[in-house]
C-alpha cells in the first residue's frame, strides 16, 4: 500500500490530491478512475481537508475482497515492474522503496528472498500474488 501511495503522491508532500489519485489509476489502468478517486474521497478523507493522507488511505484500501482481485494486484505488481520484463528484479525493488537512497541492500535482498518461491532472483506475478494473498488475510 505505502509503495502504491508513494508512487502517486508526485510532489512527495505525504498526501494525496484527487489529481494525483486520478493519474495514478490511469497508470495502473483502474477502470473509472476519476469514479474510483471520488469514491476514495468519499469513504477516506475522514477530515474534509481535500487530501487523502497515508493513514487514510490505509483505510480506504483495505477491503480485503477488493485488494485481493487479480486486476488490483496485477496493478500493483506492474508498479514494481518498471521494465515490463514480467518479473520484479533487486534493482526494480530498491528503485521504487529506496527513496532516500539509504536503506542497507540486505533489506531489499530478504524481501526479495522470501517473496521469491522458484529461486531464480526475481518475483514473478505468481510469486507476488501468492505473497500478497498471505499478507492480506
Amino acid at each position: 500500500m505505502r509503495a502504491i501511495f508513494e508512487k502517486m503522491d508526485k510532489n512527495f508532500d505525504g498526501k494525496l490530491t484527487r489529481e494525483e489519485i486520478v493519474a495514478g489509476f490511469i497508470d495502473m489502468e483502474i477502470d473509472n478512475p476519476e469514479q474510483e478517486a471520488e469514491n476514495i474521497f468519499q469513504q477516506a478523507d475522514m477530515d474534509g481537508n481535500g487530501f487523502i493522507e497515508f493513514t487514510e488511505w490505509c483505510t480506504a484500501t483495505m477491503d480485503k475482497r477488493k485488494m485481493l482481485s487479480k486486476d488490483r494486484l496485477k496493478a500493483a505488481f506492474d508498479i514494481f515492474d518498471r521494465d515490463g520484463s514480467g518479473s520484479i528484479s533487486f534493482t526494480e525493488v530498491k528503485a521504487l522503496l529506496d527513496h532516500g537512497g539509504g536503506t542497507n541492500n540486505q533489506v531489499f535482498e530478504e524481501m526479495i528472498a522470501e517473496m521469491d518461491l522458484d529461486g531464480d532472483g526475481e518475483i514473478s506475478f505468481p510469486e507476488f500474488e501468492k505473497m500478497m494473498t498471505v499478507l492480506i488475510q
